[in-house]
């Protein structure tokens, strides 16, 4: 049974909206906004269960369901962590299937943006003299780097859906905008990865250069959290004004790496993260780091299968060149 793109566009975008506010809003899961949150996700997967068929999906499906059965008898995880991480997969494991048009939601994070911009102009005004975090363009969230990120996923959306030139100019203009006001240097890496990666992958000769060359990198990025910042050995670096050990990034992940055993079903959804906010204040700015101790090396498997799979079946290039970006950028987020 197929409804409407009109009518999935609706749903998706308010689904997106409710996200937005719950992650500006900064509340728990079990908060109003927290439970429409969820409760919105689940509705829109059984919404897509009416219009899609799960038979292409069942083995995959069949080893996530074993995995969280395990997880959950092994490891500290609440069912309803669990639920709402097999919830997340399930959601995008569903969204090739289900039609919208995309240019409008694209559109409609582009006129978020936009409102995010006027409301935040003071900050954008000020930002070239900032001098602390606190004082870079935040906008709506809670901090400069979830603005940025919230950037990244807009330039990401209109790239791949906008048809007009004049649209998509305005738009990185707006990214640039942002990217110099939030001063996110998570976001300037995402955007040249993304730009070198596009360049590479334009060209048949050099797409094999192009894997190997983003594994290379995301090694390096390990390097760089595990020996070089812990080692002070990009002491005086600074982008955006920030020096190399400002977030604290390497303090975080050598805590986990110390504290936590390797397992194939992890130690629980928020142990590491809670582990190390008690010591650092902050939660673990490393998203496979976290993933790892927290789901188990299981986890990261399926995950793995899923994203190999996503870019073997993505026909655009600039789409495979987005999710390696944004793939670099959590390697220094949370995610």
């Amino acid at each position: 049974m197929q409804f409407s793109p009109k009518v999935n566009t609706a749903i998706l975008s308010l689904y997106i909206l409710v996200v937005i506010s719950f992650t500006v809003l900064s509340v728990s899961v079990t908060s109003v906004v927290g439970l429409m949150n969820w409760g919105l996700m689940l509705g829109i997967m059984v919404w897509l269960l009416f219009q899609i068929n799960l038979r292409p999906l069942f083995l995959f499906l069949g080893m996530t369901v074993v995995y969280f059965a395990i997880h959950l008898l092994v490891a500290d995880t609440s069912p309803l962590a669990a639920g709402l991480f097999f919830a997340n997969i399930l959601l995008y494991l569903c969204l090739p299937y289900f039609r919208v048009q995309p240019e409008k939601i694209a559109g409609m994070l582009f006129a978020l943006m936009i409102i995010n911009a006027l409301v935040g102009i003071k900050e954008i005004l000020y930002s070239p003299f900032a001098g602390t975090v606190s004082e870079y363009f935040k906008g709506f969230f809670q901090n400069a780097n979830t603005n940025g990120n919230f950037a990244c996923c807009t330039l990401a959306a209109g790239l791949l859906f906008f048809k007009g030139k004049k649209q998509r100019f305005f738009l990185i203009c707006l990214f640039v905008i942002y990217l110099f006001a939030c001063k996110s240097r998570n976001a300037l890496l995402f955007a040249l990865i993304t730009m070198f990666m596009y360049v590479l992958l334009s060209h048949r000769r050099f797409v094999r250069l192009a894997v190997w060359g983003y594994f290379l990198f995301f090694a390096a990025c390990l390097l760089y959290l595990i020996v070089i910042e812990p080692m002070n050995l990009g002491e005086g670096v600074k982008v955006f004004g920030k020096e190399a050990e400002s977030a604290g990034r390497s303090t975080q992940v050598l805590m986990a790496i110390a504290r936590f055993p390797v397992t194939c079903f992890g130690v629980g959804a928020d142990v590491p993260n809670d582990y190390v906010a008690a010591h650092t204040t902050y939660a673990i700015h490393n998203m496979y780091v976290n993933t790892f101790y927290a789901m188990g090396w299981g986890y990261m498997l399926i995950y793995a299968i899923f994203v190999f799979a996503l870019y073997r079946n993505l026909r655009s290039v600039l789409a495979k060149a987005l999710l390696m970006g944004f793939h670099i950028y959590f390697m220094f987020e949370p995610g």
